[in-house]
């Protein structure tokens, strides 16, 4: 078998699997909030995190509410949502049987070994973006893959959540901005060798800048100004930048891996 031929079977694969897993995973999240707006609604007590007097009585058995008059609400909650944590409970164990195959999957991939040595980043998000981009030969250059990432640049504006005609020419998608995001977070907090150093670099860089006339604090007059850009926006455009140049660097690794798989089959 070609490695072409074989690359594009664990593309499909990998494709299918990151879809049924985040079909689980949303399952899974509405589940919760179903399960915490229920046990606000029995206790009644305003609880910030209701769910932990849920899984506390359950790991109880229930013996608690002969003690505690209040932690009769308590289990009236549980015996409400026990059918709801059941079935999310069952959500999370298919979620977890997609992703350990998103991972195999990931592992299998050519362009693997170069993103082990890469710190901040694992095999489901590597995964993640695979399922997202498809071979990344397909992509003429960097830019066409920072399009489909939502981070590239239109009409000298960043793509972005749009309406209207431009709606359709900015193509944002914010649930493959999201797997980005997460990408780009994860590098800042824990990669200590290039990423972070581009990163920190940007950072100085962006702060320097005169103020762009848009980020303002929370309540600010239309006739506030200042020198420089806000900490907050300096920082989501060195993160930006930053997760730019892994997309492009990704996409280098992968044709140049692809190049020589080709050239060694040949």
């Amino acid at each position: 078998m070609k490695p072409t031929s074989c690359l594009s079977d664990i593309i499909a694969e990998l494709r299918e699997q990151h879809r049924l897993r985040e079909d689980f995973h949303r399952a899974e999240k509405s589940l919760t909030l179903r399960i915490k707006a229920q046990a606000r609604r029995l206790n009644g007590d305003g609880q910030k995190d209701p769910e932990s007097q849920i899984r506390s009585a359950e790991a109880d058995g229930g013996e608690g509410n002969r003690l505690n008059p209040e932690d009769q609400g308590r289990n009236v909650a549980l015996a409400a949502a026990l059918p709801l944590i059941d079935a999310r409970d069952s959500m999370r164990f298919h979620r977890k049987a997609h992703e350990k195959r998103v991972v195999e999957l990931a592992r299998r991939l050519p362009i693997w070994p170069w993103i082990e040595a890469t710190r901040g980043v694992g095999p489901l998000a590597l995964g993640q973006l695979i399922a997202e981009l498809g071979d990344l030969c397909n992509y003429a250059n960097p830019a066409k893959v920072w399009k489909r990432f939502s981070v590239a640049v239109i009409d000298g504006e960043r793509q972005r959540r749009i309406k209207g005609e431009k709606a359709i020419e900015h193509g944002y998608c914010p649930r493959r901005r999201s797997i980005l995001y997460l990408v780009g977070i994860a590098l800042r907090n824990l990669n200590d060798g290039v990423y972070r150093q581009i990163y920190e670099e940007r950072k100085e860089y962006e702060a320097g800048r005169p103020w762009c006339g848009k980020c303002k604090p929370k309540g600010a007059g239309p006739a506030y100004t200042r020198d420089h850009c806000t900490p907050g926006h300096v920082e989501k455009r060195a993160r930006r930048y930053m997760e730019k140049r892994f997309l492009r660097d990704l996409w280098i690794e992968w044709n140049r891996t692809q190049a020589e798989l080709t050239k060694a089959a040949t």
